[in-house]
């Protein structure tokens, strides 16, 4: 079934379980099963370029110029017969981690299985920057702020928890493993790699 609205037809969804896919699908769904509300731009090969999920207390909508810079960056990149900038939303969601305790193990009692969860990305002054929950569980991750993350040809995620460890983290082209670097104060620089929960 379609509908048109502004000389535009587009499906509509038949039924509940369509709409859960298609908002875990842009990293809408929340863990109650509910839907955020949220901006998505897509180009015209089906990836997203820009999303803004509200998060509580949030005004709710994005910036109309970080909008229209996505577009100006697609446009652009299109016109140029280049490649557009990775997708940044492709690292929305839960993911399931592991330090590397292979050189020597942690200190502490916390293990080595960490959880991350990137909860929203959005364009500020040209810049991508996110929130995220990180910790041993998603039950036990405290929020993180502002992450600096880079789009070139992968999405990069850089932040600081607040036990004060700086983590780096590269999306791998699979779209399903974020690996980096695990650096906390006093201890050895590790590798930390985290894969993509299932919904």
């Amino acid at each position: 079934m379609t509908r048109q609205t502004l000389s535009l037809t587009f499906p509509i969804l038949p039924g509940p379980a369509s709409v859960q896919k298609v908002a875990d699908d842009y990293g809408v769904l929340m863990p109650q099963r509910n839907i955020a509300i949220a901006t998505v731009v897509v180009d015209k090969t089906g990836i997203v370029r820009f999303a803004h999920r509200a998060v509580f207390g949030d005004d709710n909508r994005p910036k109309l110029a970080d909008i229209l810079a996505t577009l100006r960056t697609i446009k652009e990149a299109e016109a140029k017969g280049g490649a557009v900038p990775a997708d940044p939303q492709a690292v929305l969601g839960a993911w399931h981690g592991t330090i590397d305790e292979t050189e020597a193990p942690l200190r502490g009692k916390d293990g080595p299985e960490r959880a991350l969860v990137v909860e929203s990305l959005n364009q500020q002054d040209g810049q991508w920057v996110g929130v995220v929950r990180y910790g041993r569980t998603p039950e036990h991750a405290t929020p993180i702020p502002v992450v600096r993350v880079g789009v070139a040809e992968s999405v990069t995620l850089l932040f600081d928890t607040q036990a004060g460890s700086r983590i780096r983290l590269a999306l791998a082209p699979d779209r399903k493993t974020l690996s980096g670097t695990f650096a906390a104060r006093g201890d050895i620089l590790r590798k930390i790699t985290f894969i993509k929960a299932e919904p």
